[in-house]
């Protein structure tokens, strides 16, 4: 339920629900299934994953992950290398005290510096990975010709570190999944005669003591350490608050392209009994034999990382045949312990554009699945090799034999398809969030600036805006750059949105949501960002949510003309587009023109009741000297709700249009600004204030259409926007549509919007088949395709062993009303 807009007269996009609708007969129940298979899904039922914690907050030397367990504190520059601390971060369970390597009676260590590289290479709910590349081993005078790194990868509970000492032949460093750089001087050193190198775990809290399978540290809370690398003999060193991980060389003298790793697992727990538990536990992972595989291969346990390694099947080809399901199919029969294994799943091509899994049944698994690829162009000439992984959990109770359909979904399965991607250096240093639908639409979440000052748009932003359509022709907006606060303070500094934590709630083929932490630089300013999408047939719409707060006053530079921005499209190459519309004071459309001339065109022009704001008619810019496309997309914003208070002033929104002239160097040639800006200059932010607004942002048409568009997506989503009221069932939110069901039956009425809407559905069994039925003007029907293998809705936890699911409705051009039953 989102808080009901002041100025717009209370919540017109607000979830409602009424209890004078007339109920829908409901159907008679379906079939049962065997008793067999009803005890084995009561199984599953009883094993739905509890929500992931794994957070990853990234910075320019380093990032922090946070889970429940323990918080890792990552840092190239100043050390330590790696520090884990209590979930809270009141007290420090243990550190990486550096890397080292002894040769010719030297001990050579690195723990960071100039030449040290951070790199996240995936993040998500269940396993965020990142490398520090370039570690410098040195003996205080002297360097050691070769390079270090040490990799992370992060679960829930428990941290895995392998130090690799590396020997780099050229100028790229090939670490079979990813390329690196090589720092300057360490790049095709002579063969090398090391005798042993090893990393230390320091600051433990109590003596270390020795245990089969590695050692434990006791003290409340315990932290459980043990070697994860067995290659070549490690060796534990133990002493009062240290181990000292080491390992004899088994080559000497190293050649160059050599690489030899150590590695270690730390894990939390509350106790030194519960510390040998996850050792106990740890040594005993579940061997290879225990996949059964009908589909791709499995590699068994990867103690190096902590998760189950698959290789799925792969069509081979970026044009795979429509209707391809490829991925894995498998049993896994448990042992006698009860366990939660974390499957990492890798599609050696890198083309999947999103998963669904399911069990042997075909009933969707109430499982958020974790979605990674690897982007190879940055480093191509470097052999960069594309991959793509879809990560989960799956719960498995004592001798449980369970069947998994882990399905990759690629371009040309169908329309209707969304997933969540985190990729690799796409474009500079941040980490990005791509959202990429069904090969027709995407955006992406920059959650990091490129290197450079922050600037407006060099911030926290959406971008990479496209459309894709029958003949895979990219029509792309891809330099539209909506963003979602910024000033300018006194000092002259640019204060805009920085990203913290992501929190994804859902990433299914039909319904992408997160949330994103972000606050000024300064600290000034902070709260969320809220973004979801589903694939639309007929344009890009992204909607999102903004909720801030001033921490303390924020005097601004009052002479610039435009020094507080809310909502803000930056557009820049390929897109001159040439007019601008927004909505007025009356209601109607303001037209304008757009010059090649450094203009402010408008600044704090009154906005209207839910107002549009847009873009359009990109021209060919040849004659002007700019070689710009005008195959584009139009980018367009429609207010959905409005409540920003500076102190105890209510601000009303006002329209700001600025362009650059075609050679302007400082800003971009050919850049356009539209964006929300007070309608009366502002000198101060004063503490307290609030902002909160809600928006969907969109990309349509092409050359030949004007602002019209835009006026029927504002009577669609702002005048006449998505309701839900319930005759059965709780309403949660409007956006998007959530109902909680009662004894997994709801009866509701839908309507405003238009083309697919998800609606969410919770308070269901996962052992359970979803019904659905839609009435509306065109008749009734069932909802979903009608095949029985298509994956047509899809499921999440929803806490005390239920699930919940998502499906699409389709609502007709006119906003409906549909009514809509669902039942199990």
């Amino acid at each position: 339920m989102f808080r009901a807009a002041s100025r717009y007269g209370g919540g017109r996009a607000g979830a409602a629900c009424e209890g004078t609708e007339a109920k829908l007969p409901w159907p008679p129940v379906t079939q049962r299934r065997s008793r067999c298979l009803l005890a084995l899904v009561g199984i599953l039922a009883a094993a739905v994953p509890a929500a992931a914690t794994v957070r990853l907050s990234s910075r320019t030397d380093g990032c922090t992950v946070t889970t429940s367990r323990y918080r890792l504190v990552v840092d190239v520059r100043h050390g330590p290398l790696v520090q884990m601390l209590t979930a809270g971060g009141e007290t420090e369970l243990a550190r990486v005290g550096g890397l080292w390597l002894r040769q010719d009676g030297h001990r050579f260590k690195g723990t960071g510096g100039p030449a040290a590289h951070y790199h996240p290479l995936r993040s998500g709910p269940y396993l965020a990975e990142l490398h520090l590349e370039n570690l410098v081993l040195s003996d205080g005078d002297t360097a050691w010709p070769g390079l270090a790194e040490l990799s992370l990868y992060c679960h829930e509970d428990r941290v895995y570190l392998v130090a690799a000492f590396l020997l780099p032949t050229g100028e790229w460093v090939n670490r079979g999944l990813y390329v690196y750089r090589a720092a300057d001087g360490h790049r095709s050193p002579a063969a090398v005669s090391p005798t042993a190198m090893g990393l230390d775990v320091v600051g433990l809290r109590a003596r270390a003591r020795a245990a089969d399978a590695g050692c434990v540290v006791a003290g409340d809370p315990a932290v459980a350490l043990r070697v994860t690398t067995t290659d070549g003999s490690p060796q534990l060193g133990l002493s009062d608050g240290a181990v000292s991980l080491s390992r004899m060389a088994t080559e000497l003298p190293w050649q160059p392209g050599a690489a030899q790793e150590v590695g270690i697992m730390l894990a939390t727990a509350s106790s030194a009994d519960g510390a040998a538990a996850v050792l106990a536990a740890e040594a005993a992972p579940l061997p290879a034999q225990a996949f059964t595989m009908d589909m791709g291969t499995c590699q068994g346990y990867d103690a190096a990382r902590g998760v189950y390694a698959l290789t799925a099947v792969t069509s081979g080809t970026p044009s795979p045949p429509r209707g391809l399901r490829a991925g894995t199919r498998f049993t896994v029969h448990n042992d006698s312990r009860r366990r939660t294994v974390v499957v990492d799943q890798r599609d050696p091509w890198g083309g999947i554009t999103g998963g669904v899994l399911r069990d042997g049944s075909g009933l969707p698994l109430p499982i958020v699945p974790q979605f990674g690829l690897n982007f190879p162009e940055l480093h191509a000439e470097a052999g960069e090799p594309g991959w793509a992984t879809m990560t989960y959990p799956l719960p498995l109770e004592p001798d449980e034999l369970r069947e998994v359909r882990a399905e990759h979904l690629y371009h040309g399965l169908s329309d209707r398809e969304a997933l969540y991607l985190t990729s690799l250096d796409n474009i500079g240093d941040p980490l990005l969030l791509q959202v990429t639908l069904g090969g027709l639409e995407a955006h992406t979440l920059t959650t990091g600036p490129y290197p450079g000052a922050l600037t407006p748009g060099n911030e926290l932003r959406l971008n990479d805006f496209r459309r894709i359509y029958s003949q895979l022709v990219s029509r792309s907006a891809s330099a539209i750059l909506p963003t979602f606060f910024g000033c300018w303070d006194e000092q002259g500094a640019y204060q805009g949105l920085m990203p913290g934590f992501v929190t994804m709630r859902e990433t299914s083929p039909f319904l992408i949501e997160y949330t994103v932490e972000a606050a000024t630089p300064d600290g000034a300013v902070a709260g969320t960002v809220r973004v979801w999408e589903t694939a639309h047939d007929d344009m890009t719409r992204v909607f999102t949510e903004v909720s801030l707060t001033a921490r303390r006053a924020v005097r601004l530079d009052t002479s610039r003309e435009a020094r507080l921005f809310f909502l803000r499209h930056h557009a820049l190459n390929p897109m001159a587009f040439m007019r601008f519309a927004y909505t007025g004071p009356e209601g109607g459309s303001q037209a304008g023109d757009l010059t090649y001339e450094r203009t402010v065109v408008a600044n704090g022009a009154p906005l209207g009741d839910y107002p549009l704001a847009c873009l359009y008619r990109a021209s060919n810019g040849l004659e002007n000297g700019i070689p710009c496309s005008d195959i584009t997309g139009n980018p367009g914003f429609v207010l959905l709700d409005w409540d920003v208070r500076l102190g105890e002033q209510q601000v009303s929104p006002g329209v700001y249009v600025f362009c650059t002239g075609a050679n302007d160097e400082i800003d971009g040639a050919y850049a356009r600004d539209i964006a929300v800006v007070p309608v009366e200059p502002v000198k101060e932010v004063p503490a307290g204030s609030r902002i909160h607004y809600r928006a969907v942002q969109m990309v349509w048409g092409d050359n030949s259409t004007d602002h019209t568009v835009m006026e029927q997506e504002r009577v669609r989503w702002a005048l006449s926007p998505l309701r839900l009221r319930a005759t059965v069932g709780t309403v949660l939110s409007a956006d998007p549509p959530e109902v909680r069901t009662e004894a997994g039956r709801a009866e509701m009425v839908l309507e405003g919007g238009a083309n697919w809407v998800p609606l969410r559905i919770g308070g269901m069994r996962p052992d359970r088949s979803l019904h659905a039925r839609q009435v509306d003007a065109a008749g009734r029907r069932l909802l979903g395709p009608g095949h029985p293998d298509e994956p047509w809705y899809s499921a999440w936890p929803d806490g005390d062993g239920l699930c919940g699911f998502t499906l699409l409705v389709r609502l007709p051009d006119a906003g409906g009303p549909v009514r809509l039953q669902v039942w199990q």
